[in-house]
């Protein structure tokens, strides 16, 4: 196993097709980093 464990920091819960709820899950202070942003990205891409 990796020393590092990547983990979602964004979740996406599909409601229904018009409503969805985003989380950002990123403790201790919800610091956007590099990960955060692909992942932003792709929620992003996925509303398109």
């Amino acid at each position: 196993m990796d020393a590092i464990t990547k983990h979602a920091q964004i979740r996406v819960t599909k409601k229904s097709r018009s409503y969805w709820r985003v989380t950002i899950d990123n403790p201790p202070i919800n610091v956007m980093g590099p990960d955060m942003v692909k992942q932003f990205q792709e929620v992003i891409a996925a509303l398109d």
